[in-house]
């Protein structure tokens, strides 16, 4: 994941003319100069002052402005092929082929989620509603775009008057993770495990809790699997190239089952 992605959320949700909604501004459309920049050069340029800058990065859980320029120094360097989930081929194929890229790229979401429909028993989701039913300090985990998925899920078990919490980047997770005991429910969501090799500290943490855990994923053979009360695999298959599109449908189907469930209770 873009470390930087975090500043969107802030971006988002703030005034841009709010002091950090300037900074990540300027961020976002300077990226190539800035692993050059002097923290005194950013500042000037923004017209704010250095100890600002320095204040910014510990906001967003950079140790200091230099690692802020290295995470992007980083993302600037990352190949375009690897942020698409593509092979050369099939990027160069986006200019040279557009509609057949395009219609292959759709014929594998379909097969995901076909894939998704036959792996998936209705019993499978009626066990996961059970556990949420039964458990009301709920933490969804996740990483990257598994962040976005998580907040799906909370705003559709919102709809049902079941709350559930989300952090929306590490450190948030990680003091969720703190807060958990054992009566709590920690759902992890990872379509393809990066959670657990981007999250290990958060992971540990709530493992320490002892409270019971679930994983929702896309993958099969995840190696932190059998340390994971619940483990709920919704594809039979390898999809990585495409994405999460079985996960979002998946999520979206039970938190409507969900609601007709509890509905009838």
């Amino acid at each position: 994941m873009k470390q930087t992605l975090v500043l969107l959320d802030y971006l988002n949700e703030h005034a841009r003319s709010d002091t950090y909604s300037r900074i990540i501004s300027f961020i976002f459309k300077a990226k190539a100069h800035i692993p050059e920049m002097t923290i005194t050069e950013m500042a000037d340029a923004i017209f704010v002052t250095p100890s600002t800058i320095t204040r910014f990065c510990k906001h967003f859980g950079f140790r200091s402005f230099l690692e802020l320029k290295e995470a992007i120094e980083v993302e600037n360097q990352t190949d375009p092929t690897r942020l698409f989930r593509l092979s050369r081929e099939e990027f160069l194929s986006i200019s040279s082929e557009p509609y057949f890229s395009f219609e292959a790229y759709g014929q594998a979401i379909i097969r995901s989620i076909q894939d998704t429909i036959n792996t998936v028993d209705i019993t499978m989701i009626e066990q996961l509603i059970d556990l949420i039913i039964r458990h009301e300090n709920i933490m969804i985990f996740g990483y990257s775009t598994s962040i976005q998925t998580a907040r799906s899920l909370q705003e559709g078990l919102i709809l049902s008057n079941k709350l559930t919490y989300v952090g929306g980047n590490a450190g948030l997770q990680l003091e969720l993770a703190r807060s958990l005991t054992k009566d709590s429910l920690a759902i992890i969501l990872s379509s393809y495990g990066n959670f657990f090799s981007n999250h290990s500290a958060i992971f540990d943490q709530i493992l320490r809790s002892k409270c019971p855990t679930i994983l929702l994923t896309q993958q099969q053979n995840i190696f932190f699997s059998p340390s994971i009360d619940h483990v709920f695999i919704i594809n039979s298959k390898n999809f990585q190239k495409v994405g999460s599109y079985s996960m979002n449908f998946f999520i979206d189907f039970l938190c409507r089952k969900y609601f007709d469930t509890t509905l009838k209770k």
